[in-house]
Formats: C-alpha cells, sequence, structure tokens
C-alpha cells in the first residue's frame, strides 16, 4: 500500500455539525486501516479553523521537518 506510515494530521471539533464525532471516528479508523499514521486532535469549537487549529498544525508540521 503506497499510503503505509504516511503521517497525516486530522484535527476536529467536537461540536462541529458538519462533520459530527462518529463521521470523524469511522474516518481515523479507516484511515489508521489503510496503513496511514493518523494523529487525531479534538478541538472544543465548532465548524471552521480556529487558531489553536493553526498552532496544531505549525507544530505537526516543523515535528516533520525537523
Amino acid at each position: 500500500v503506497f499510503l503505509a506510515g504516511l503521517a497525516t494530521l486530522w484535527v476536529t471539533s467536537r461540536r462541529d455539525r458538519a462533520y459530527p464525532s462518529a463521521y470523524t471516528t469511522e474516518l481515523v479508523q479507516v484511515l489508521r486501516e489503510a496503513g496511514l499514521a493518523v494523529r487525531h486532535e479534538e478541538l472544543g469549537c465548532g465548524h471552521g479553523v480556529p487558531v489553536p487549529a493553526g498552532d496544531l498544525v505549525r507544530t505537526w508540521l516543523a515535528e516533520r521537518l525537523a
């Protein structure tokens, strides 16, 4: 599988109406079963890209590019 071990960051929100937590749980499981190395972070906001999400992405990228 060409995606095996691919580092993936999935940032979600427990109050997101567009992507309910059941969808996220299932998707993360499917991605892991496909061999991706998924790091899932759940924030307490709604749908959108809050500042904490940007901070998570910057930190995650910095760890991979170091």
